[in-house]
Parts: structure tokens; sequence; C-alpha cells
């Protein structure tokens, strides 16, 4: 297992200096390859008895076809979040299989106040993509709150803390990047986009580990 971080890390690396630097074709390179390397991380733990692991897989797969279309130069934004809301829906199903959905409200009620008080900001600048990008932000919300109950029902297990992490730093990343796309970009913010959507990606592979 500690072979595929240091592929995934020195791939992301990469895919993060070359997109800082505008090497194009590089980024479009290693940025399908660091994806690849974490879902060859998922591989290695998929547990056969456990058929249902296989909706990781889906999901990294739908992150994959995600990745491709927001690296592309025409403008597939669209095309990119409906993959991912696809991969939000896998991960919702894994976690929510695992476990019945725990509604802990001292973790909903501040993380549903954070995601007004961002969609505010957002949704009024997105333009045609004002119900995608609505629709998305729901499905992520969901998402964090299914790797929260995930979380609670195996809170002393590494698999636990990894998916409420791993849920955590993808809310983060896919809101820094539609506040840098729809509100105000910033120097580095595709670079905290990446290394925090990795970082997601691998933790959320983790939630695969014995518990």
């Amino acid at each position: 297992m500690i072979l595929y971080f240091i592929l995934t890390t020195i791939l992301a690396v990469i895919h993060i200096w070359a997109d800082h630097k505008s090497y194009w074709k590089l980024c479009y390179i290693f940025k399908p390859l660091t994806t690849l390397s974490i879902i060859a991380l998922a591989l290695s733990l998929y547990n056969s008895a456990q058929p249902l692991t296989l909706l990781v897989l889906v999901a990294l797969g739908f992150s994959l076809l995600g990745d491709i279309f927001l690296m592309l130069k025409s403008d597939r934004f669209l095309a990119g979040l409906q993959s991912f809301f696809a991969a939000h829906l896998c991960y919702i199903a894994w976690f929510t299989t695992n476990t019945s959905l725990t509604l802990e409200f001292y973790f909903i009620i501040p993380l549903l106040i954070i995601g007004s008080v961002y969609m505010s900001q957002v949704w009024p600048k997105a333009g045609s993509l004002k119900w995608a990008v609505l629709a998305y932000g729901s499905v992520l919300q969901l998402m964090v709150i299914a790797a929260s109950s995930f979380y609670f029902a195996f809170e002393s297990t590494t698999a636990g803390r990894m998916a409420l992490i791993g849920a955590v730093l993808f809310m983060f990343s896919d809101s820094v990047l539609g506040f840098s796309r729809f509100v105000k970009n910033w120097r580095y913010s595709h670079g905290v986009v990446l290394v925090s959507y990795y970082l997601a990606q691998t933790l959320l592979v983790l939630s695969l580990l014995p518990y």
C-alpha cells in the first residue's frame, strides 16, 4: 500500500507543478495518471467478500471521467459536474450500505449554515449553471453527511476517520473550485483545489480498510 501512496504523491506533484507552469501537455498525461494510481490503491484494498466495495471503484471511474472533462481546453464544466455528481452518489451508496444514516445535528447544522452562506455567494453568479451548481452542492453535502454517518458508526477505526476527513476535504476542494470559477479567482486557487482533491480521493479510498 505504501508504494501506491508514493506513486500517487509523485504523479500528483508533477501534475500540480505542470498545472502551475501551464504545461498543458504534461497535465493531460499526469492528471489521469494520478487518478489511475488512486484507483490502483482502491483495487489493492478491494474485498471480493464484500461486493459493494465496488461502489468506490465506480465512484473513482466517474471521477476520472470528470477529471478529463475539466482539464479539456473546451469548456466542459457541466459534463465534469455531472460526472462528479454520479461519483458522489456512489460514495453515498457506499457509506449508507455500511450503516444507517445518522443525523448528528451538532455536525449537520454548521455544515448546512456554511453551505448556505457559500451558495449565497456562488449561486447568483453561476449564470446558466445555477441549478446544476445547486444540485451538485446539495449532493456534495449529502455525501459529507453520509460519510459522517459512516464515521459515527466506525469512529474507532481508521476507515471511519479517513471517510469523514476525505469527504470534508472533497467539499473544501470543490468549494474553492466553484468560488474561483464563479466569484473570484486567485493565483494559487487551482493548486489548492488539486492538493485537497487528491488527498480527498486517497482518504476516501482508505474507507475500504477493514473496520
